[in-house]
């Protein structure tokens, strides 16, 4: 019965909680590359219709293309982000043996938000100019472009703090690893022996 007791007990206690944290921060690194996708699509959407009215000056529509243009680089990069961060999915199961997987696309995924926020960061006189100079027919449109390149920011820069946040998460298995295991204390095999004992006065 003791025995038995003391089995149940160590299967209840509460698991170590790293592993939680990486799922966490890998869900949170897969929404993030979600959401870059999602504002890469609106930004060609707001441009596309700058850019395909026939009443918007030449001038006009040449600040759209360009940022148009840049927000399919985005777009690539943003699906590139989606099946790296997908990636980590099954990697994370087993972190001790697939550390060095998990680093490698990591360090792609980090590589890939810089490149976001290097072309993204490229455009913005070209965004501020466009929402001063679209006419007022088209200002919603110009609008919706600046809005979602802030957001894009945002988003790129919570994603490094989570790559950076599963490094650490990833990290701490590795130190408590080299820690010998610690057996129950006395107190607690105290505890159980009570229990045990209440038990079996119970059944006599």
């Amino acid at each position: 019965m003791f025995m038995a007791l003391l089995a149940v007990a160590l299967i209840c206690m509460p698991v170590s909680a790293d592993q939680e944290a990486i799922e966490i921060e890998v869900a949170e690194v897969i929404e993030h590359a979600d959401d870059l996708y999602d504002l890469s699509m609106v930004l060609l959407a707001e441009t596309r219709v700058i850019n395909k009215d026939d009443t918007i000056s030449d001038e006009i529509k040449e600040v759209s293309r360009t940022i148009h243009k840049a927000a399919h680089e985005l777009e690539h990069i943003a699906e590139h982000l989606q099946e790296n961060t997908l990636e980590l999915q099954p990697l994370i199961r087993d972190p001790d043996t697939n550390r060095t997987a998990i680093d490698r696309v990591i360090a792609d995924i980090e590589e890939d938000i810089g490149d976001f926020l290097e072309i993204l960061g490229n455009q913005h006189d070209n965004i501020h100019d466009l929402e001063h100079v679209v006419p007022a027919s088209h200002k919603e449109h110009a609008e919706g472009v600046h809005n979602t390149a802030h957001q894009a920011e945002r988003d790129a820069k919570h994603m490094l703090i989570h790559t950076s946040a599963l490094t650490a998460a990833l990290d701490v298995p590795a130190a408590s690893a080299s820690k010998p295991a610690e057996s129950p204390g006395f107190g607690f095999l105290a505890a159980l022996a009570g229990i045990a004992a209440v038990v079996y006065a119970r059944r006599s």
